[in-house]
C-alpha cells in the first residue's frame, strides 16, 4: 500500500488530538493506505464499539454511531482486488472482535451491524466460510433495528451468493438462508387468554421483500437444500402453533391470493417461502423434483400435503400420475378443499373414466348430519354442489348431479373452492332463495314463504339471516311493486320487518326516484301497524337473536333512523302534512321504550345515540328542529307555536331523566346549540335540571354530552363556572380526558374573548395555573397554537399575557416541566419580532424544544424572524443547541444561515459558532450548507 504523506500524517495527528474532528474524517477519508495507521492507533479495537445510550425521554434510546466504521465500509470494495487480499483476515477480525464484545456485554448497535454487513457483503465470497456469518446471527438479534441488515444481507448479498453459483458461494446462501429464517416464538395474552405466536426476525415488509427475491433462486440453485430449510422451519412453526389441522383458515391458499388476509404471519412467509423455492426446484431438476414432491404426501403436516397438492396441481406429468393418490375421502375435506377443487377442475378432463366414477362416487357420498344423528338434506346438497362445481362443465352426468343439488338448495355455491370466503360488507349465512326467485312470488306467496320457513343456524349456509338480507335486496330492487302492499307484511317475523324499513332508509338515502309523498304515507302506516300489535311489545322480542337476526330494539332503531333522516334537512325531507303521523309514532315509540343502563364509566354519548331510547329523542329533536324551521319562514322568524307544542315532550323527559333514565339527559347538552335555537328561555330556565350535580350519575352524562358542543355560550358558561361544574369536571376521575380538554379548550375561549379576566379573583384561567397538572396547561398551550391567525393581535396579546406566567408555574427541573417549555416553543408563531421580553422567554425555553420534538417547529419561525433580525434568532438557535442538535429542517437552518452570512464578516463568524456547535455533537450536515452558502462571498 500507498505510504501517508507528511500532510496525511499530520491530518491524523490532529484527530488524534481533537476527537470533534474525527467525525468528519471518517466519513470523508477512504483507502487501504490508512488500514494500518488507524488499526495502530486502536482506532477498531472491539472496546471502541459504543452502546446504546438512555434518552432525555424515559423509555427511550440513542444508539451512537462508531464513526470510524464509515471508513471500513467506503474501503471495502478494494478487498475484491487481488493485491488486497491480506486485508481480508484483518477486516473480519474487526467484524468479529467487535460483536462478540457487544455479545459478551450484552448490547447491539444496529448502526454498526448495517455497516459491518456492507463490509461483509464486499468481501469475495472465496476468503469466506459458513463460521464467518455467525455473527449475522446476533446482528439479527437486536432489539432496536432489523431491517437494514435483512436488506442487504438477504436482498442483496445472498441474492449475488445465489447468482454466483460455485460451490462456496452457495455453501454460504444456505447458512444464511438457515439464520434469515430462524423463527422464535412467544406468548401473548389477548381477550385473558394466552395465544402462542411463531416471529420471524424482521417484520412483514421485510420478509415478504426477501423470499418474492430469493426463494425462487435459492429452490432453482440450492435445490432440496432450500426446500429442505423452509421445511423444517414451517414444521417446527406447525407443531409450535398445533395450527396444521385447520391451515385452510390461515391460508386459505397456497398460492398467492386476496383471501390470504393473514399473510404477514411467520407461517404464511414461510408457505410463500417453501411454495416458491419448491417451484423453483422444479424448475432446475424436474425429475428429482417430483419424486420429492410425491414423498411429500406421506407428511404427518396436512399443510405440507397441501403444498404438494398445488404442486402437483400445477404440473401436468405429476397430476396424470398422482391422481389415484388423490380422488381419495382423505382430501375432500375442508382442509384441502381449494388445492382439490382446483386439481379437480384443471384435470377432471383428462382422468380415466374409472377416475371420474371414484370422484363421482366419493361426491355423492358427502353428507352433513345434525347433532342428533340425521342427515340434513339441504346442507348436503349445498356441500355437494361446491365439489361438483369443479367438474360440471366436464360431462351430462356431472351437469345433471350439479343441478339436482341447487335445485334442492335453491341457490348456486358462490366461491366453491373455499372452504369458508371472506369478502368485504355482510357476510354469514346464505339466503335459501336468490332474490330473483323471490320476486317471481306474489305478495302472498313471499308472505307465505317467509312465515313458513323455518331456517337453520350453520355459517355460511341458508338460514333467516341470509333470507332476511335477500328481502332488503328484494324491495331494493323493485320498491314500486311493494310499497302499496306493505300492509300485507305486517305479520311477518321482526328480521323481515327490519330489513323491509331498512330497504326504504336506503333508497331515501341514496335519492332513489320514488313517488315519495306516496311512499310515506304507505310507510308510516306500516310502521304505526307494526308498532301498535302487542306481540311487538313482548318482552322475549327485545331479547338477543342468534347472528345477525333483527330483534325489537333494531326495528325500533331503523325506525327512528328513517324519521330522523327524513326531516334532518329542509332540502330533503318528507312533507309537513306527516308530521302528525310522525309525531305519532315517535310518540308512542317514547311511551312504550324503555332506557338502557348507564354507569360512572360508561361512555354515555355512545349509549344515548345507540339505544333504542336515544334513537328515538334524536327522531323527535329533528322533528322538532324541521318545525321551528319551517314556522321561522312562515312567521317571520318567530317559531313560539312550534316549540310550546312539542316542549311536553321534553319536559316530560327531564322528569324522566329524574327517574334514572339518562338518554335525554345526555342529549339535551349534546345537542345544545339546538336547543338554544329552538328556545333559549326553556334552557336557561332548566339549566339546574339539566347540569343536575345532585344526581351524580346524571351530571356525569350531562358533561359528556356537553363535551361535544363547539361553541362557547357566555350565559351556559358563567353558569358552570359559578355553579362549580368546570372545578368538578377538572378533579373527576370519571370523565374521560378529552372531556377534561374540552372544558379547557372552554376557558380559553372564555379568556380571549374576555369573559375571563386575569385579574379576577375566581378565573378558571388563573385556577388552570395553580393547578399545574401537567396535561391541563400541555393542552391549554396547543390550543392556543391551533387558533393562530396571521395579524390576529387580540389573540397575540393573551399569548403575551399568558405566558410569563406560565414560565413562572413550569419547574424546569422535571421531565414533565421541560415538556411544557417544548410545548411552548409552538407559541413562537405568535412573535412578529424580538423584543426584551419574547427574546427572555424563547431563550429560557429554547434548550428543551426537542423535548417533545418540536425543534422542527422552534426552527421555522426563527428562520422567519431571522429574516429582519438575523443575530437575535441565532442566540436563541445557539441556545436550543445546548439540548440537542436537530439538523432539519433544512430549509429553516438555510434560511438562518443565509441571513447570517448577508450580515458581513460578523455573520459569517456568528454562523460558523453555531455550525461548530452541531460538529461537536457529530452533525455535518449545517457545515456543508454553511460553506455552499459562504463560498460565493468568500
Amino acid at each position: 500500500m500507498n505510504e501517508l504523506s507528511v500532510n496525511e500524517k499530520d491530518l491524523l495527528k490532529r484527530i488524534q488530538d481533537k476527537p470533534e474532528l474525527r467525525t468528519l474524517f471518517f466519513r470523508k477519508v477512504k483507502g487501504l493506505k490508512w488500514f494500518d495507521s488507524l488499526f495502530d492507533s486502536e482506532y477498531f479495537s472491539a472496546k471502541n464499539i459504543p452502546s446504546p445510550v438512555p434518552a432525555k425521554e424515559k423509555g427511550y434510546v440513542n444508539i451512537p454511531r462508531w464513526d470510524v466504521v464509515d471508513y471500513l465500509v467506503k474501503t471495502s470494495h478494494e478487498l475484491s482486488k487481488e493485491q488486497s487480499s491480506d486485508y481480508v483476515p484483518r477486516f473480519l477480525e474487526i467484524i468479529t472482535s467487535a460483536t462478540a464484545f457487544a455479545k459478551e456485554n450484552k448490547f447491539g448497535n444496529y448502526h454498526v451491524w448495517w455497516q459491518f454487513s456492507e463490509v461483509l457483503s464486499q468481501i469475495p465470497s472465496k476468503f469466506l466460510t459458513p463460521e464467518n456469518l455467525d455473527v449475522v446471527d446476533y446482528w439479527l438479534d437486536d432489539k432496536y433495528e432489523r431491517g437494514i441488515v435483512t436488506q442487504i444481507i438477504g436482498e442483496k448479498w445472498l441474492a449475488n451468493l445465489l447468482e454466483e453459483g460455485n460451490d462456496n458461494a452457495l455453501s454460504l446462501a444456505s447458512k444464511l438462508l438457515e439464520i434469515l429464517y430462524s423463527v422464535d416464538f412467544t406468548d401473548q395474552n389477548i381477550g385473558g387468554r394466552n395465544r402462542r405466536e411463531a416471529n420471524l426476525r424482521f417484520d412483514y415488509y421485510r420478509a415478504e421483500k426477501l423470499t418474492k427475491k430469493i426463494a425462487h433462486l435459492a429452490g432453482c440453485q440450492l435445490k432440496q437444500q432450500a426446500v429442505s430449510v423452509f421445511q423444517s422451519k414451517l414444521e417446527e412453526v406447525l407443531d409450535e402453533l398445533d395450527n396444521d389441522a385447520w391451515s385452510s383458515l390461515w391460508q386459505p391458499a397456497i398460492e398467492e391470493h386476496e383471501q390470504n388476509e393473514h399473510h404477514n404471519d411467520a407461517e404464511n412467509v414461510l408457505i410463500a417461502g417453501y411454495r416458491d423455492s419448491l417451484t423453483g426446484y422444479m424448475d432446475a431438476l424436474p425429475g428429482e423434483a417430483s419424486e420429492y414432491v410425491a414423498k411429500l404426501l406421506e407428511s404427518p403436516y396436512q399443510t405440507i400435503e397441501r403444498l404438494a397438492i398445488y404442486c402437483i396441481g400445477q404440473n401436468s406429468q405429476l397430476s396424470r400420475e398422482l391422481c389415484d393418490r388423490l380422488i381419495n375421502e382423505k382430501y375432500l375435506q375442508a382442509n384441502y378443499r381449494h388445492e382439490i377443487w382446483h386439481f379437480l377442475n384443471r384435470n377432471y378432463a383428462n382422468l380415466k373414466d374409472e377416475q371420474k366414477h371414484n370422484a363421482l362416487s366419493l361426491i355423492e357420498g358427502k353428507v352433513r348430519k345434525d347433532e342428533k344423528g340425521f342427515i340434513q338434506e339441504v346442507a348436503s346438497a349445498y356441500e355437494k354442489s361446491t365439489w361438483l362445481a369443479a367438474v360440471k362443465d366436464f360431462g351430462r352426468e356431472e351437469l345433471e348431479l350439479y343441478r339436482e343439488a341447487t335445485t334442492v338448495t335453491k341457490t348456486e355455491p358462490d366461491h366453491p373452492d373455499f372452504s369458508s370466503y371472506m369478502s368485504s360488507g355482510w357476510g354469514g349465512q346464505r339466503s335459501p332463495y336468490s332474490v330473483e326467485e323471490l320476486r317471481s312470488l306474489s305478495v302472498d306467496e313471499l308472505v307465505h314463504t317467509l312465515v313458513t320457513y323455518q331456517g337453520g343456524d350453520g355459517w355460511r349456509e341458508p338460514g333467516i339471516e341470509g333470507l332476511s338480507k335477500a328481502v332488503r335486496q328484494l324491495i331494493k330492487s323493485d320498491p314500486l311493486k311493494y310499497y302499496g302492499k306493505l300492509g300485507s307484511l305486517v305479520d311477518l317475523d321482526l328480521p323481515y320487518v327490519h330489513e323491509i324499513i331498512e330497504a326504504y332508509s336506503e333508497l331515501w338515502s341514496e335519492n332513489a326516484n320514488l313517488p315519495w309523498d306516496d311512499v310515506w304515507q304507505y310507510l308510516f302506516s306500516y310502521m304505526m301497524a307494526i308498532l301498535e300489535q302487542d306481540r311487538f311489545w313482548d318482552p322475549g322480542n327485545k331479547e338477543q337473536r342468534e347472528g345477525f337476526v333483527a330483534n325489537r330494539y333494531w326495528v325500533v332503531g331503523t325506525i327512528s333512523r328513517l324519521l330522523e333522516a327524513g326531516s334532518k334537512s329542509d332540502d330533503h325531507a318528507f312533507p309537513e302534512k306527516h308530521h302528525d303521523v310522525v309525531e305519532s309514532i315517535i310518540k308512542l315509540l317514547l311511551e312504550k321504550e324503555s332506557g338502557e343502563q348507564f354507569k360512572e364509566d360508561s361512555d354515555a354519548v355512545s349509549i344515548a345515540i345507540n339505544s333504542p331510547r336515544g334513537q328515538c329523542i334524536e327522531a323527535l329533536i329533528n322533528l322538532t328542529l324541521r318545525a321551528c324551521r319551517l314556522e321561522d319562514r312562515e312567521n317571520d322568524g318567530n317559531h313560539m307555536a312550534a316549540w310550546a307544542h312539542f316542549r311536553t315532550y321534553y319536559d316530560a323527559e327531564l322528569e324522566r331523566s329524574e327517574k334514572g333514565e339518562y338518554e335525554f339527559a345526555t342529549l339535551v347538552t349534546n345537542y345544545l346549540p339546538n336547543f338554544l335555537f329552538m328556545s333559549k328561555e326553556w334552557v336557561i330556565g332548566n339549566l339546574g335540571r339539566i347540569f343536575d350535580q345532585a344526581d351524580y350519575l346524571k351530571w356525569l352524562c350531562a358533561m359528556q354530552g356537553y363535551s361535544y358542543v363547539k361553541m362557547v355560550y357566555p350565559e351556559i358558561y358563567s353558569y358552570l363556572k359559578e355553579h362549580g361544574d368546570f372545578l368538578r369536571v377538572l378533579g373527576d376521575k370519571n370523565l374521560k380526558d378529552h372531556i377534561v380538554d374540552k372544558v379547557v379548550q372552554h376557558i380559553v375561549v372564555a379568556f380571549i374573548n374576555d369573559y375571563e379576566e386575569l385579574t379576577e379573583e375566581d378565573s378558571l384561567i388563573n385556577v388552570l395555573l395553580e393547578r399545574r397538572s401537567f396535561e391541563e396547561i400541555d393542552h391549554l398551550i396547543r390550543f392556543f397554537w391551533t387558533l393562530r391567525k396571521d395579524g390576529d393581535n387580540k389573540l397575540r396579546g393573551k399569548v403575551y399575557q399568558l405566558w410569563p406566567m406560565l414560565l413562572d408555574v413550569v419547574d424546569l427541573s422535571s421531565n414533565e416541566g421541560r415538556k411544557l417549555a417544548s410545548s411552548l416553543c409552538h407559541w413562537a408563531a405568535f412573535v412578529e419580532h424580538f423584543d426584551a421580553s419574547t427574546k427572555v422567554w424563547l431563550l429560557e425555553i429554547a434548550p428543551h424544544a426537542d423535548e417533545s420534538h418540536n425543534s422542527y417547529d422552534l426552527l421555522e419561525n426563527l428562520a422567519r424572524l431571522s429574516d429582519k433580525q438575523p443575530f437575535e434568532a441565532n442566540e436563541i438557535w445557539l441556545k436550543m443547541l445546548q439540548g440537542s442538535a436537530p439538523d432539519y429542517p433544512e430549509e429553516a437552518i438555510r434560511r438562518i444561515l443565509v441571513n447570517l452570512v448577508s450580515q458581513g464578516v460578523e455573520g459569517r463568524r456568528a454562523a460558523r459558532d453555531t455550525v461548530s456547535e452541531y460538529l461537536k455533537k457529530g452533525v455535518d450536515r449545517p457545515s456543508v450548507w454553511l460553506r455552499e452558502i459562504a463560498s460565493p462571498r468568500d
